[in-house]
């Protein structure tokens, strides 16, 4: 069982133990025992080290997996999501259902879904902790092609319509920004 596995947060070795390899309800309903084996075997959950799930040049999150490593925040990140101009149309009727998404480490954010609008006001805004300056943000605006019952059904899924990625290192400390960024 995964919970009676040693958790590590140092280099120290894990502990040996020896682990049965018979299939649980075969040996012991058996009325004699052919063959069975046992295997010697260091297992632990190592939390030292962070599992990276995005490429290396965009990671958002670079802290071990276990909490107890982690160090003290150096500041909050705030995002105001406020619109978009001019989007694309990617339905018939020029119509476009946008909403946002914006990922920094393990927190992800969704803004409400603007239907029918080429310019959606969404003026929401979102804060993160930050760990580690040399972090990205990413931010993507998408299509929401879950509102039609008939998109559903097929198993359409929401449409990326365009992406930014912004490095905290760029950014200066208790600055406010207004930047407008250009969709690619």
């Amino acid at each position: 069982n995964l919970k009676d596995v040693q958790k590590r947060l140092d280099d120290c070795p894990a502990d040996s133990l020896w682990y049965d390899l018979n299939r649980p309800g075969i040996i012991e309903t058996a009325p004699y025992v052919k063959f069975a084996s046992k295997l010697n075997a260091r297992i632990s959950l190592d939390g030292g080290y962070h599992v990276s799930d995005e490429p290396i040049e965009y990671s958002s999150d670079f802290r071990p997996s276990s909490k107890q490593l982690w160090n003290s925040s150096i500041g909050i990140l705030e995002v105001g999501i406020l619109k978009a101009t001019d989007l694309m149309p990617m339905k018939m009727g020029r119509r476009t259902d946008a909403y946002c998404v914006a990922k920094y480490g393990p927190k992800w954010v969704r803004t409400r879904t603007i239907v029918d609008s080429l310019s959606p006001n969404w003026n929401e805004q979102y804060v993160w902790e930050v760990y580690d300056p040399f972090t990205v943000i990413t931010i993507a605006v998408v299509d929401n092609n879950q509102l039609d019952i008939g998109s559903r059904a097929r198993g359409t899924r929401d449409t990326i319509m365009a992406k930014i990625r912004i490095r905290l290192s760029t950014l200066e400390r208790n600055k406010l920004y207004t930047h407008s960024y250009p969709l690619i």
